[in-house]
């Protein structure tokens, strides 16, 4: 086991370091890192994560209880 994580989310990576909340992102196949922003927050935004399911979507997290979310 490598004592590195691997890191897939590359584009939100590199938002988080320009300090602006990133795009969608597919991770893989069927796997998608949604962004959702969190107002007045240090944190900037919670990934909510949407997953093929047959002939749907299944959304993880859904998200921060504000108006821009």
């Amino acid at each position: 086991m490598s004592a590195e994580p691997e890191i897939t989310g590359t584009a939100q990576r590199e938002a988080w370091r320009q300090r602006v909340v990133p795009p969608v992102e597919q991770l893989e196949a069927d796997l998608w890192s949604l962004p959702v922003p969190i107002p007045a927050n240090p944190l900037r935004y919670v990934s909510v994560y949407a997953f093929g399911a047959g002939q749907g979507l299944v959304l993880i997290d859904a998200g921060w209880g504000a108006e821009e979310s």
